[in-house]
């Protein structure tokens, strides 16, 4: 069996969407014949050996460092809660600062934490003797680590773009920081020459680098977020409302407060409407409101508020859900990005609302069973809960056919497993990435 070392900023217990993607590949690699070891920051959220092998794999290593290059101790644990410090004029002001100064660092601040990690990784990583390394961002400077070991160890790499980096507002200089544009753009085009692939979960990120790197084109493959297995199956037990009869609008993850609000006042009026065909309760999985006040007093009891959780946890609340919103900001939607949540409410065959769709989103919403809102209101968001409460399951699910056989987590694990095997060979033949898609069969869910 070959060795894959895989750098991440997070992984498995951490409960959010940056662990996803990463604690995926490692619970599938092993039977790919890929032991993985994977490297990442601690903080906090742990698993010990046994669930560790329970929910990702028994040949899944985990070596969290801790800011003194420590390995933490494999065990249950999670950070205690904390309570936010209360504003003031000099944190406010100590914010603005800071946000200045994160701004002045290439690719970004995290940067500096992961330079003074690397000894520390390079020892681990040495240690475990891969036969390829992988690192995954963002953060985007993990990538400088992957890069370091390439040199050092002398094995190939891969660099993973779960997001855009030049491509993506929310990531390149603005504004007075501008003037720093040509080191962002010298640290990515140093990511495009030497490494040996480059995987990109989004199409448009893929497209644009092959025009912006020529040079990385034969190299540049569009490796999406999988459909996940367990909720395709029906094998995960599902999270359903405590109240019988009752069905449930889920928002897993990110949403504004006041969409939220929105979206509150919008189950209201159809609970008021017709209490018998609308009995509905909003779940917000994986966050908390600040001021969860406002809402308790529009919805009552019909308000299911979870905080934070496991993405195996999430992944039930999706399962038991009647409908499921995805919701983005009106800045991130002029963004490229694709929501790797849609992937997971696919695989559930459940009607999705998605509200301020990205223009990758849109793309994919066109294969999908999905009410699409731009610029919500209260009006928008009930005829959206109509359409989406009165369509069938097996409409849904005939709806989400060939795109679930598309993005297959067999499919998906095939591709991975191509770009791997022709990253280590040792033939001398590279074959162009670019046809990866065509390269592995579509089959059937």
């Amino acid at each position: 069996m070959k060795r894959i070392a895989i750098i991440s900023t997070m992984f498995y217990p951490f409960p959010a969407v940056g662990s996803v993607r990463v604690t995926n590949w490692a619970r599938g690699l092993p039977s790919l014949g890929y032991r993985p070891l994977v490297v990442c920051r601690d903080y906090g959220y742990r698993a010990s050996r046994t669930r560790l092998s329970e929910a990702v794999h028994p040949d899944v290593d985990v070596a969290q460092l801790r800011d003194d290059g420590t390995v933490a101790p494999a065990e249950d644990a999670v950070p205690a809660a904390h309570s936010p410090p209360k504003s003031s004029s000099t944190n406010i002001f100590n914010d603005i600062v800071l946000a200045n100064i994160h701004r002045l660092f290439v690719p970004d601040s995290q940067i500096l934490s992961w330079k003074r990690l690397y000894p520390a990784i390079r020892e681990v990583v040495a240690d475990f003797r891969p036969d390829v390394v992988l690192s995954t961002c963002p953060t985007f400077s993990v990538l400088e680590v992957g890069r370091k070991l390439k040199q050092d160890l002398g094995v190939p790499w891969i660099a993973d773009y779960r997001d855009p980096m030049l491509l993506d507002d929310r990531f390149r200089p603005r504004g007075w920081a501008g003037i720093m544009w040509p080191r962002f753009a010298a640290f990515e085009r140093r990511v495009y020459q030497q490494a040996d692939a480059i995987l990109h979960a989004v199409p448009l990120h893929a497209r644009w680098a092959r025009m912006h790197y020529p040079f990385a084109r034969r190299r540049c493959a569009i490796l999406r977020h999988p459909v996940p297995e367990d909720l395709l199956s029906g094998l995960l037990d599902p999270f359903r409302s405590e109240v019988a009869g009752r069905r449930s609008v889920c928002v897993v993850g990110f949403i504004r407060p006041q969409v939220v609000g929105l979206l509150a006042q919008a189950i209201r009026q159809l609970v008021q409407e017709d209490p018998r065909t609308y009995d509905l309760e909003l779940r917000l999985v994986g966050r908390t409101l600040d001021d969860p006040q406002p809402i308790e007093e529009i919805l009552g009891s019909r308000l299911v508020i979870t905080g934070r959780v496991r993405h195996d946890l999430a992944k039930r609340h999706i399962a038991g859900a009647d409908v499921l919103v995805n919701a983005v900001s009106s800045e991130r939607r002029r963004v490229v990005n694709v929501s790797s949540k849609l992937f997971e409410y696919a695989a559930a065959c459940k009607p999705i609302i998605s509200i301020n769709s990205t223009r990758s989103d849109k793309r994919l919403l066109r294969k999908l069973s999905v009410m699409d809102v731009d610029q919500p209101t209260v009006e928008k968001l009930c005829a959206a809960l109509r359409k989406a409460l009165a369509k069938g399951p097996h409409d849904v699910v005939s709806c989400y056919r060939d795109f679930l056989a598309s993005q297959s987590w067999e499919r998906h694990c095939q591709q991975l497993q191509f770009v791997l095997d022709e990253v280590t060979s040792t033939n001398g033949s590279k074959p162009d990435l670019r046809e990866l898609g065509s390269l592995i069969p579509t089959g059937k869910p």
